[in-house]
């Protein structure tokens, strides 16, 4: 990087739609004009705080430009596109084979969970929040998006990061999982044998009047999202190879109520639906989002899976392309890992993979190769979907990797996956006008990689530079 380095020519919004038809001459103007021509907004100021020149930018969902130019001042995007920036800049880097892109929004993370009360709850953040925040912003993810987490410690946690008390992405959270008693996610392993777990992730409703009250008070202590669990399933998940816990299930009646107050307080109502009918329910009532959608809808009731081809699977997918609710991924987590002994481990639970029943065993391997199909068959039939990790007991630069990785296993070119993890994740928390583009008057949350993403996903595994709010947050080569 070099100080007070000069680069040069202006350019103003040029931006129009490319037609596929073009004289010779026409693109020979056409070319002209794009290298002097830019996303830039109207009022291109003198000097920028960050200029980075000579640089492949990728602005989903398709646009590519070679050494091209981004100017970055107060926070925001004022210059991107080819050509040069008109000004002095307080640092330049210079860019010459790398690929700028939007800063990553994880869509689907859980943060800190395993505490039994608030005293170890309070040390837990103090001894692995840091560390974590770190990591994420390390591998390019400037936005989170916790969709489960213990309530309302998480709160402290969001606003000392969006204050800037604490160093991390952007923040928001759900708050709890809106479930009914007994429901998930009071099976998971974590809350079994643990009350604190039990009352601070879940809030467990079984009435319209409790539901109304649970969505007026999450909203009164400003959650970004409503969550809730409507899972029909018989049992829930497996603790050590053993059949789970009895669920509770809501009446519709309830989804209804919950799906309707989150809309009367302003807040997106997010779904996780167990099985692909209660997806189906759920979106035809208004759920904005779904969440595990790729592979939660593939379970049944009573145990069992279904499988592609299947009219309910085809009926949801189709239904939430014509509505235009996203999906987040979270199908990495199915997928496996070796460990140093050559071990195969599940990557959510970490679980010997061998010491598992054989049925589950089958079980794991036949959901995880629907999921790459539901990843494949929603893209081609127009659903948004959106990037989430499920990062949860994986460390979240590895839980990053992995689904970029599974993403690209399901048949997504990589430019797609980008996609996902930038514009698609930013119009599922509902911050696209904002965020997810490499565009002029969008916040200036960047990352710079080596190579080229947009060809090869693995050029994501290292991430040279991470610039969140304007600000250099993360050099690789400053470390």
């Amino acid at each position: 990087m070099n100080n007070n380095a000069e680069v040069s020519l202006s350019a103003k919004w040029t931006r129009k739609p490319i037609t596929p038809r073009r004289t010779f001459l026409s693109t020979i103007f056409f070319t002209l004009a794009l290298s002097v021509s830019a996303w830039a907004g109207d009022n291109v100021p003198q000097k920028a705080d960050i200029v980075i020149s000579n640089v492949r930018i990728f602005s989903p969902p398709e646009t590519v430009i070679q050494n091209g130019t981004v100017a970055v001042k107060e926070g925001k995007i004022v210059y991107a596109g080819a050509g040069s920036f008109s000004g002095s800049a307080e640092t330049t880097i210079d860019g010459h084979g790398k690929t700028i892109l939007p800063g990553l929004i994880d869509t689907h993370v859980h943060l800190f969970i395993g505490p039994d009360s608030e005293a170890s709850y309070e040390k837990y953040i103090q001894d692995t929040a840091s560390e974590k925040f770190r990591l994420f912003l390390n591998q390019g993810v400037t936005t989170l998006l916790s969709v489960g987490d213990y309530y309302p410690e998480i709160l402290k946690v969001r606003d000392a990061v969006n204050s800037g008390k604490m160093y991390g992405p952007h923040l928001m959270v759900a708050g709890p999982m809106v479930c009914p008693s007994n429901g998930h996610p009071t099976d998971i392993m974590e809350c079994v044998k643990n009350p604190f777990c039990r009352k601070h992730w879940g809030a467990e409703v079984d009435s319209i009047e409790a539901a109304t009250a649970k969505v007026d008070d999450l909203a009164k202590h400003k959650v970004d999202m409503i969550k809730i669990s409507y899972d029909n399933r018989e049992y829930g998940n497996p603790i050590d190879g053993q059949r789970g816990q009895k669920l509770g299930h809501f009446t519709p009646e309830v989804v209804k109520a919950l799906i309707k107050q989150s809309h009367r307080v302003g807040l997106m109502a997010a779904v996780y639906p167990v099985p692909v009918e209660a997806g189906i329910s759920a979106v035809e009532w208004g759920a904005d989002r779904l969440t595990h959608a790729p592979l939660v809808m593939h379970m049944r009731p009573e145990g069992g899976f279904i499988n592609w081809p299947d009219k309910r699977l085809y009926e949801l997918t189709d239904l939430l392309a014509k509505r235009k609710v996203p999906v987040s991924t979270t199908i990495a987590t199915l997928s496996t890992y070796e460990d140093l002994w050559g071990r195969k481990r599940l990557l959510h639970t970490g679980e010997n993979l061998a010491t598992l029943p054989k049925d589950l065993q089958a079980l794991i391997k036949n959901l995880y190769a629907q999921a790459l199909e539901d990843i494949r068959i929603m893209s081609e039939r127009g659903v948004i979907i959106a990037f989430g990790s499920d990062s949860y007991r994986l460390p979240p630069d590895e839980s990053i990797k992995r689904e970029l990785r599974s993403l690209v296993e399901a048949g997504l070119t990589p430019k797609d996956v980008l996609t996902t993890a930038t514009l698609n994740s930013a119009i599922y928390v509902g911050r696209d006008k904002e965020l997810g583009t490499v565009d002029a008057g969008k916040v200036a949350d960047l990352v710079i990689v080596s190579g080229d993403p947009t060809k090869n996903i693995t050029a994501m595994d290292r991430v040279d530079m991470v610039i969140k709010d304007g600000r250099l947050v993360y050099d690789y080569y400053q470390q």
